[in-house]
């Protein structure tokens, strides 16, 4: 079995990044901010207010509304393993960090000894519609990694999600 296609695991939207990205990574690194665990990771919500201050998460909501946002952080020399989301379909994620050393990767299917894969190569401050259900791992091999991810009041399937976001023209094809 091959690796998967990049169009299956994740597509980056077109939309430039406003406010939210510096408000994140004052977040990220607030003494005051409080962490949660949630789902392996450390997590701490971002306020629903947002939406309506970045068109690009306006434009996503009106396709999909949003059910909440949170920074994920993934400590230093930390592995996340190969695994499909049980609790969302498809989300929205941006990298916040951008002085690390972490890869995510996707393969088509886990369980034998070696699998072709494929990684996001994430450009940090740029959202990316990522596919849930394709089996990924993340690799953090420096510093803290933060994430801003986000969830849908209903669960969207990444094929939906990527068909409706092409025909809005919010995303940029993957070469």
């Amino acid at each position: 079995m091959g690796a998967p296609r990049v169009e299956d695991c994740y597509t980056p939207l077109g939309y430039a990044v406003g406010g939210v990205l510096e408000h994140c990574r004052d977040v990220a690194v607030s003494s005051a901010t409080v962490w949660q665990r949630h789902y392996g990771f450390l997590a701490t919500r971002i306020g629903q207010e947002w939406v309506e201050r970045e068109p690009a998460l306006q434009a996503v909501d009106r396709l999909c509304p949003i059910a909440q946002m949170g920074i994920l952080q993934m400590p230093d020399h930390s592995v996340y393993q190969w695994h499909r989301d049980q609790h969302r379909q498809a989300c929205i994620n941006m990298l916040l960090s951008v002085e690390h050393n972490s890869h995510t990767m996707f393969v088509e299917e886990v369980g034998t000894q070696s699998m072709q894969c494929i990684e996001l190569s994430y450009e940090p401050g740029r959202f990316y519609l990522f596919n849930n259900q394709m089996p990924h791992s993340v690799v953090n091999l420096s510093g803290n990694r933060y994430l801003l991810s986000l969830e849908f009041d209903k669960p969207f399937t990444y094929g939906q999600l990527r068909k409706q976001a092409f025909a809005a023209g919010l995303v940029v094809p993957v070469a």
